[in-house]
This record gives C-alpha cells, sequence and structure tokens, in this order.
C-alpha cells in the first residue's frame, strides 16, 4: 500500500494510482454491445480488441490523479473512493456501460497516529476507503458477474491487521477486509466467483 490513496473498480490497482488518495483498483470490463451513451463512447479506447482470436480486456482505473503509464487498454476515470457518494455514482456508471468481471481493490491511507491522537474523523475517512468502496464496486459489479457465472475479487489488506504502533485506523480496517473476503468468498462461491486478499507488508 502506498501512503496515499488506493484505487478502485475493475481492474484497477489502488492506493496512489491515482487513487493515491484513492486508489481502488482497476477492473477489466468489456462493453456491452448495443450500450451508448453512458458516457464512455466518447472514448477514444475500444473496449476490447482481438488478437488471435483472443479478447483483450480493458483496465479501468479509478483514481484522483490519472496512472502514470499510458497504454491503449487502460482507462482512467477522476474520482475520489473516500466519498461513496461519488464513488457510488461512477460506479454505477461503469456497470451500465461494461461487462465488469474482475475487480481489485487495492487502497491505502495510512492515517498514523498513537491511540491518545487517534481521531475518529481518521478513522472515518479509511472505513470510507477500505470498506465502503470495496462494498460499492462489488455491488456495481456483481450482477455482470453473476451473468457470465465468472468473477475475480482481490482485495489487498496489510501485515499491519497484526498490529503495528501508530496503525490504529488502517490495520482496523484493513483486518475488515479479511472479513468481508470470507464472507463473500463463501457467498459468491456457486455463482463462480472467487474472493481473495493479499496482505503485503515490506520487503527488501
Amino acid at each position: 500500500d502506498r501512503h496515499g490513496r488506493g484505487k478502485g473498480l475493475l481492474h484497477r490497482r489502488a492506493g496512489d494510482l491515482g487513487n493515491g488518495l484513492h486508489r481502488h483498483g482497476l477492473g477489466h470490463r468489456r462493453r456491452r454491445s448495443g450500450d451508448r451513451g453512458h458516457g464512455f463512447a466518447h472514448r477514444r479506447y475500444r473496449p476490447h480488441r482481438r488478437v488471435l482470436g483472443e479478447e483483450i480486456p480493458i483496465v479501468v482505473s479509478l483514481d484522483l490523479q490519472p496512472p502514470a503509464v499510458r497504454h491503449e487498454h487502460l482507462e482512467h476515470l477522476n474520482v475520489d473512493l473516500a466519498d461513496p457518494a461519488a464513488t457510488r455514482r461512477v460506479a454505477d456508471e461503469v456497470s451500465r456501460a461494461y461487462e465488469v468481471t474482475t475487480l481489485v481493490h487495492n487502497a491505502g491511507i495510512i492515517r498514523p497516529a498513537l491511540l491518545p491522537d487517534v481521531k475518529l474523523e481518521d478513522l472515518g475517512a479509511l472505513v470510507n476507503l477500505h470498506l465502503k468502496t470495496a462494498v460499492i464496486l462489488l455491488q456495481a459489479s456483481l450482477p455482470a458477474m453473476k451473468a457470465a457465472r465468472f468473477g475475480r475479487v482481490v482485495l489487498v489488506s496489510s501485515r499491519a491487521v497484526l498490529g503495528l504502533p501508530t496503525r490504529t485506523s488502517y490495520a482496523t480496517t484493513k483486518a475488515g477486509m479479511l472479513g468481508m473476503a470470507r464472507t463473500w468468498a463463501l457467498e459468491l462461491a456457486p455463482e463462480g466467483i472467487t474472493v481473495n486478499v493479499v496482505a503485503p507488508g515490506p520487503v527488501e
């Protein structure tokens, strides 16, 4: 996780990818045939491309800042993923225009503080970014996943769930991802949808 925000929807990367602030994930989506006028038709990126008979999916990055890299199959949508209302609007827009079957929620803001200095507003902001955004994005993507009887969901947590000084808000909300993922995995397995968590830590 970066110290910024994460990204969020589809196959997006979180953290500071743009989300930096709230980056929340990227998502592979295919545009539904016949759909028009949902705010994506004007984009120069094609919904998919066939190479040797294989369909190449589009990756959509949801973040406050555009990705540092550019690619014909990478789209960026500007959104503050710490704002549930704004996230819901973008998620609904995307789900109307695309069939989302992959969601990577990789978001991270730390807001470090020792216990006496923890601010409830900071805890609330991390709940919005780490937990509420995951719920909103998957709810928006779920109809397409169920229709396809296929879905891949990855939530990026952190080794900090084991405890770390100054990480009350961060560790609490990243740990919440573990409970959500296990619950969703049990609920969605019959639909062909898998849910997993990655919890990285510092590496040398």
